[in-house]
């Protein structure tokens, strides 16, 4: 489904108050009430019917208070605050979807630039081998601009590494022997 559909609840929201704010600027306070009323009704009722099938469910969560205070802002005739709420709920979820997405997306770059080849020493030769037939305690040999394949230790020479894909951290890690190297890590 598109991730866009969130948003419509919480943009209607908004145009709801900013339509009967306008209304009421214009002077005419019972049709500002109307328009809130029944956009509170409209954007309103997905919300509280989403919370009612989930509790149905058994997944019970802050919604629960919210479609409680959406219901008492409409019977107690106060939309405005009913609308805010709507906007915050609605809001909070269409922000979670696209940090989801952010965060789906950053996982599959991170798998598409993994590393499927390893380079192994064994005696003095260097031998091509896919990372899933790493073992531990291979001696591996990292080239400079390459990915880590797997979790290590420096054993032998000097490097600059870059663990901002995994860390977020932008500076670069000083590798020397006894340095512990984490799978992704760039050399």
């Amino acid at each position: 489904m598109n991730r866009w559909r969130f948003a419509v609840v919480p943009i209607a929201a908004l145009v709801v108050l900013a339509a009967g704010g306008a209304a009421r600027l214009a002077g005419s306070d019972t049709t500002a009430g109307r328009l809130w009323l029944v956009g509170l009704l409209i954007t309103g009722a997905p919300l509280v019917w989403q919370t009612v099938r989930s509790a149905r469910h058994g997944h019970f969560a802050t919604d629960i208070v919210a479609s409680f205070s959406i219901i008492g802002a409409a019977a107690l005739n106060q939309p405005i605050a009913g609308l805010v709420i709507v906007v915050m709920q609605s809001g909070g979820a269409l922000l979670e979807r696209l940090a989801e997405g952010r965060a789906s997306a950053a996982v599959r770059e991170l798998e598409a630039a993994a590393p499927r080849i390893a380079h192994r020493v064994v005696g003095d030769a260097v031998t091509d081998v896919a990372v899933a037939a790493v073992a531990v305690g291979d001696l591996l040999v990292i080239r400079p601009g390459e990915l880590v394949p797997c979790d290590g230790v420096v054993v032998e020479g000097f490097s600059d590494l870059n663990t901002a894909a995994l860390t977020g951290e932008r500076l670069p890690v000083d590798g020397r022997p006894g340095t512990a190297l984490m799978s992704g890590t760039l050399n």
